[in-house]
């Protein structure tokens, strides 16, 4: 007698780390909810609307979010009330909630854990912390186990937004680093937060996902280069030439806006070792992984 296949609703399936999700779970009847129709998915726009699910699911994951500030608190909270709307009425017995490890802030730390204090100051942190609490509340009173997922800085196949911007700049050769600017990042790929999703399914709590390595940032823009086959040299500024070259040049005001400099500035780096031991597996090097030297990697699969 065949076993009946799980079903799973997975929300942002057609986005970066959805396309991921789909292939890691291939054993499921996956339905994907995006803005936009797709075939055999459910079509809703979150930030908006209350999306129309007739079914009950055994899983959720709710990949779906924006790290847009100015929509954030529209789709990373609002959306995700939406969606637990929708699903009360027949809740599944488990939910995977794809955070972001910004609910700790961005002001700068080291080696944050999940018992870390949350101080996010800007919305994208704010609105995935407050979701998270929804959830929490929810999945209590509905007998739901809940995974949490915070995912350092993700790269994959699909990337959008700030990173795409950076990495369109890094390829133009319009990136311009900060001369002792030796500021290090927690990274990670979204093959392996897809991964940890699959193997932490059914294993309730709040778990960081970041690959540990915490390279320099412009190790990071250097693989980005070399991911095209580019190699690019990179202009290095003194700071109090920035501002400077800002006013001179109109088509460098972006990548020299303050804001930007400081977050490319910032040291913030992240403890993933709970997931690594819950799931006993060992995360790639998503520098080496950017740059295409990572002869382990499964790139035609992704």
């Amino acid at each position: 007698m065949t076993a009946t296949r799980q079903k799973l609703l997975l929300t942002g399936s057609e986005g970066m780390l959805g396309r991921y999700l789909r292939k890691t779970f291939p054993d499921y009847d996956i339905t994907g909810l995006n803005r936009r129709p797709g075939i055999g998915g459910l079509s809703c726009d979150l930030s908006t609307d209350v999306p129309v699910i007739n079914l009950r699911y055994d899983l959720v994951i709710h990949a779906a979010g924006t790290t847009d500030p100015s929509l954030a608190m529209k789709l990373n909270l609002e959306g995700t009330r939406r969606l637990i709307k929708a699903l009360s009425p027949a809740p599944p017995s488990r939910f995977i909630f794809i955070s972001d490890a910004a609910v700790y802030g961005l002001s700068g730390a080291e080696d944050l854990s999940e018992e870390s204090n949350t101080w996010a100051t800007e919305k994208v942190g704010q609105s995935k912390y407050l979701a998270e609490q929804e959830l929490a509340k929810w999945a209590r009173e509905n007998d739901v186990k809940l995974t949490v997922l915070r995912p350092a800085w993700m790269f994959g196949a699909g990337i959008s937004g700030e990173t795409a911007r950076l990495f369109d700049d890094v390829l133009r050769g319009k990136y311009i680093h900060i001369r002792g600017n030796n500021a290090r990042r927690g990274i990670v790929t979204a093959y392996d937060v897809a991964r940890v999703a699959r193997s932490l399914d059914g294993h309730p709590g709040i778990f960081n996902v970041a690959d540990g390595r915490n390279r320099p940032f412009i190790d990071i823009v250097n693989a980005m280069s070399s991911n095209a086959g580019r190699h690019n040299r990179m202009t290095h500024l003194p700071a109090k030439w920035a501002s400077l070259a800002a006013r001179i040049f109109p088509s460098l005001r972006r990548v020299l806006d303050p804001d930007i400099l400081r977050q490319r500035a910032t040291t913030i780096t992240y403890n993933s070792d709970k997931a690594k031991l819950a799931t006993g597996l060992q995360f790639f090097d998503t520098v080496e992984v950017i740059a295409r030297r990572d002869k382990e990697f499964p790139y035609l699969d992704f």
